[in-house]
Order: structure tokens, then C-alpha cells, then sequence
């Protein structure tokens, strides 16, 4: 049985495939964290860019 195939995963469902889907939901789930986080974080900094830009375009026009 090679471990990390589709097939194995789809034919076989005992402990030791049952432990490993268990540590892929984990990863999964570290995974959808750390998007979040980031996604979180670029937004914040998109916003802090925005703000900054439009705090110097007007000072721009009087050149």
C-alpha cells in the first residue's frame, strides 16, 4: 500500500489512514488560518496605503 495516493486514500479507511486524514484536516485547517491572517493583514495595509496616498494627492495640486 503506497501512502498519499488517491487510490490508497480511497481504498483503504483504517487507523493509520484515519491518523493521517486527521493531520491533512489539520494542515487544512493551519492553512485557511494563515490565509485568513493575511488576507487580514494585506487589507489593513491596502487601507494604510489608500489613506496615506490621499493624504498627499492634494497637497500635489497646489505645484
Amino acid at each position: 500500500m503506497k501512502l498519499g495516493t488517491r487510490e490508497s486514500s480511497l481504498a483503504f479507511w483504517d487507523g493509520e489512514r484515519q491518523t493521517y486524514m486527521v493531520e491533512g484536516e489539520e494542515k487544512v485547517m493551519l492553512l485557511m488560518q494563515l490565509g485568513r491572517e493575511l488576507y487580514l493583514y494585506l487589507k489593513e495595509r491596502t487601507t494604510q496605503i489608500q489613506e496615506s496616498v490621499q493624504e498627499k494627492t492634494p497637497a500635489e495640486h497646489f505645484h
